[in-house]
């Protein structure tokens, strides 16, 4: 078995959780999830299976869409509704939802390619060690900075209360849809955006609904694998092919000659240099069909090999 899983993972679960469970399920020891989703969270989890688990890394280092809902006036230590607070916005503080255009200046101010803090409670390592694990121990470390690319931030509800809904505006939350690069946190946007505001924010709720080529309406839940698996169904309908991981890296084109070449370890030249991003430095190539060859890093040609790279493998797949 082997290809791309696109779970629906439900609120309350550990992206491990998720792992452990298709393993029973699918009766395969390599599964790996592409991208850490919280407990809380719900929403796309990439799951790779057999030999495809050999790409999880370039599918979680994806682009990728969130839903969000967060909740006004107060803090907390992991920036969400489920953590301890930490601090409360004063009760006479103005409605910061009264002017419209305040809080698409303080989502504006945080679009693009920008400093972001790590969140305390984080899989972020510090000399060796995960965040969080300093978080558990009571030694908490902050002001861990990071550059994030957060390319959009669309607000979908950013209006005060009307006369026919008159609750406060700490009881409502603001939702907005993200657009980001690996390694934002939503809930640190939760939290800086409150800042901006001068009333604090927390996230209530997270949905995410895209990781690079997979789609949340593409989604498959546990219970429909669980349903497969009872009434003795195949996998193949929801297996994904491996290539889809690479959909952000340049592909090249072999003939068979070549793929048996890499299949070998041996390097070759390959056209399509100019359409290298290098940005990536990454490049995989692929025989009929486009299945994949082999992985490899490139560098450009010189002289009358201008315009060609080369192609020096270091994972093939046979």
């Amino acid at each position: 078995m082997e290809g791309v899983i696109n779970i629906l993972k439900p609120p309350g679960m550990t992206s491990h959780d998720v792992v452990a469970l298709l393993r029973r399920l699918l009766g395969e020891k390599r599964i790996g999830h592409c991208g850490t989703l919280d407990p809380e969270a719900a929403g796309v989890l990439p799951v790779c299976v057999g030999q495809a688990t050999r790409l999880a890394d370039y599918l979680s280092g994806g682009d990728k869409s969130y839903y969000c809902e967060m909740a006004l006036g107060y803090e907390t230590d992991t920036q969400d509704i489920w953590g301890a607070t930490t601090w409360v916005c004063p009760v006479d503080t103005p409605d910061p939802l009264g002017e419209p255009e305040k809080l698409a200046e303080a989502a504006r101010s945080l679009e693009g390619k920008v400093m972001q803090e790590a969140p305390a409670y984080s899989s972020v390592k510090r000399e060796g060690k995960s965040l969080h694990q300093y978080a558990r121990e009571g030694k908490p470390i902050t002001g861990v900075m990071r550059q994030v690319d957060i390319r959009s931030i669309r607000l979908l509800d950013a209006w005060p209360a009307s006369p026919a809904s008159p609750a406060p505006w700490r009881d409502r939350p603001v939702r907005f849809i993200v657009d980001c690069g690996s390694g934002t946190y939503v809930r640190m946007i939760c939290r800086d955006m409150g800042r901006k505001l001068g009333c604090g924010a927390a996230m209530s709720s997270l949905l995410r609904l895209r990781v690079g080529p997979f789609h949340l309406d593409q989604s498959v839940s546990l219970d429909e694998i669980k349903r497969m698996k009872e009434d003795g169904e195949g996998f193949e309908a929801v297996l994904h092919p491996k290539e889809l991981a690479l959909t952000r890296m340049t592909e090249l084109h072999v003939e068979d000659e070549e793929a048996l070449r890499l299949r070998h370890g041996q390097g070759v030249w390959l056209p399509g240099g100019e359409a290298v991003k290098p940005e990536e430095g990454r490049a995989w190539a692929s025989e009929a069909g486009g299945r994949l060859v082999a992985l490899g890093a490139y560098t450009p040609g010189s002289g009358d090999r201008a315009g060609w790279v080369f192609f020096k493998p270091d994972k093939t797949f046979l």
